[in-house]
């Protein structure tokens, strides 16, 4: 079920370079032994993906003719 969920999600994406870029930073801090690094990017990114998804489901409450399953995730 989650794969399929974020299958969904990463089809609707739009900015799958700068999450990618962001899992590298965190990846780089906690390899630095950095907690404040990791921490606050990891951060970062929750709220950016919060954003990104609120995003996407306003788009899909505005456009009816996508599946129930698009709504999701």
């Amino acid at each position: 079920m989650l794969f399929d969920v974020r299958r969904k999600t990463v089809r609707r994406a739009h900015d799958l370079k700068e999450s990618a870029e962001m899992h590298r930073k965190i990846y780089r801090a906690i390899r630095d032994r950095n907690p404040e690094a990791a921490r606050d990017t990891m951060r970062d990114h929750l709220l950016l993906a919060q954003k990104a998804q609120e995003s996407e489901e306003a788009v899909g409450d505005r456009n009816p003719s996508k599946g129930a399953d698009e709504a999701v995730a």
